[in-house]
């Protein structure tokens, strides 16, 4: 039976895998700025800036989802003395984070690709972060990647 970490990694988790999020989004963002432009049209100059602007928000969606099923996993595993596996964790954190955004997104974009667009920044921020968290906060001492 896996033991479950102590608090203080935990605590950790919470800082650390939001900024993972963050990570995330600011380098699928800057990506998309840099590689995905029609043909001889020139880097948008405010690639960065963009992507600053969504790894900012990406990490205070991601750590408001860390501090509420983190703690509610964390709890589980503290309580019942059994692990949460790494595919249960992706599969909370696609749910929890990426159908809240689609839901709006496909009810308002005009083509596909800008309906799936935010959805799939969710998909791998939520990926990255609940990734994280695992490792850091629920995975036992012997886990691999």
């Amino acid at each position: 039976m896996p033991v479950p970490r102590p608090l203080s990694r935990f605590a950790a988790a919470v800082v650390v895998a939001p900024i993972a999020g963050a990570i995330t989004a600011f380098v699928a963002t800057f990506f998309v700025f840099l590689f995905v432009r029609r043909a001889g049209e020139p880097i948008h100059p405010d690639g960065a800036k963009a992507a600053a602007i969504f790894s900012f928000w990406a990490l205070l969606i991601c750590l408001v989802y860390v501090v509420v099923i983190g703690t509610l996993a964390y709890l589980y595993t503290r309580i019942t003395g059994r692990g949460l596996s790494l595919t249960t964790a992706l599969v909370v954190g696609l749910i929890a984070g990426v159908i809240p955004f689609a839901i709006p997104s496909f009810g308002r974009s005009e083509s596909l690709n800008s309906a799936i667009a935010f959805p799939a920044l969710a998909a791998v921020c939520a990926i990255a972060t609940a990734w994280t968290f695992w490792k850091v906060a629920l995975a036992s001492g012997d886990a691999s990647l």
